[in-house]
């Protein structure tokens, strides 16, 4: 059993590396911390809607902390039920202060900034940035 453990940290560093080594290609991770197969890690995913995704969601609930933040109440409720990690139904802004989110045609685009609508009427299927609903 503590081997199993040990081989699927040892593949989730591997995925790590990879990771890294694709954001930051012209950084060394050559001395990358193997101390790192003894931790638990965790991942902060912030505008969770849908829920992690490839590579993380391939990876063993043992292995991974998983903490999402999703403002959208109703969006949080589905990450909550299908047991996706730990859920915080919040925005994150810079200070402490109330935010209006605006709830666009397509929920993914949603924010809480109004969208640049002559902007974005340049480009094919504008109207799913449009805000169908404000909590």
């Amino acid at each position: 059993m503590w081997n199993q453990k040990r081989e699927n940290r040892h593949c989730l560093f591997i995925m790590i590396k990879r990771v890294l080594h694709t954001l930051f290609p012209d950084k060394n991770l050559s001395k990358f911390p193997t101390t790192s197969l003894n931790k638990k890690l965790s991942l902060l995913d912030v505008g969770a809607r849908g829920g992690i995704s490839y590579p993380w969601n391939t990876e063993k609930s043992g292995n991974l902390n998983v903490i999402l933040v999703e403002p959208d109440v109703q969006e949080a409720e589905l990450l909550r039920k299908h047991h996706q990690g730990d859920i915080l139904p919040y925005a994150l802004w810079s200070e402490e202060t109330e935010l209006v989110l605006n709830i666009n045609n397509s929920p993914g685009t949603s924010s809480v900034f109004q969208p640049n609508m002559p902007f974005l009427c340049q480009f094919d299927d504008s109207q799913r940035f449009e805000a169908k609903n404000k909590i």
